[in-house]
């Protein structure tokens, strides 16, 4: 019996192995020429969540590096970016995040609450008039954009991105 519990172990570690190894994975950015979309931070208006303000991408600091991310409050996908992004939040610093949802205003401060936002430097913001679609070429959320800081696009993810691939991304474009 012991023999069979102890072949149990080694799968089961195993198993836990290659989950752990699939996850260091590092996700491809896709080509920037593959996208119908501006190859710059794209113009748009969307609402805060504290107020229901506009807010435009000239609101944002000039010179500073931007990550865009699409994201649904009841995505799971984008339940774990969210909380990656609190993770490696000090490894964000110099960079302006903005995350974006078509939800309704309530949905998304349920969210802001439920994963403390206000205590991040992330710019939480509502789309009521569902431009996302027309802004940004993406089927799946969250979908992520990287923009250096010319606010040239550097890489876009239409679905959940490694975090160190993202910071290696922002990392690359410093350089440049």
């Amino acid at each position: 019996m012991n023999y069979c519990k102890l072949i149990w172990l080694i799968i089961v570690l195993f198993s836990c192995s290659l989950f752990a190894k699939a996850q260091e994975y590092e996700m491809p950015a896709i080509q920037a020429d593959s996208l119908k979309e501006a190859d710059t931070l794209p113009n748009f208006i969307f609402y805060t969540i504290k107020d229901s303000m506009p807010f435009t991408p000239h609101q944002l600091k000039k010179g500073l590096p931007v990550l865009f991310i699409s994201f649904n409050t009841e995505c799971d996908h984008c339940q774990k970016e969210t909380e990656a992004i609190k993770n490696y939040i000090d490894y964000f610093s110099g960079i302006q995040i903005i995350m974006v949802s078509r939800q309704s205003r309530a949905d998304i401060l349920k969210f802001y609450k439920t994963y403390q936002i206000r205590e991040y430097p992330i710019i939480m913001l509502q789309d009521p008039n569902n431009l996302l679609h027309k802004i940004f070429d993406f089927e799946y959320i969250p979908m992520l954009r990287q923009y250096n800081k010319k606010w040239k696009r550097i890489a876009a993810y239409n679905e959940q991105a490694p975090m160190g691939t993202i910071l290696k991304n922002f990392e690359a474009a410093e350089k440049k």
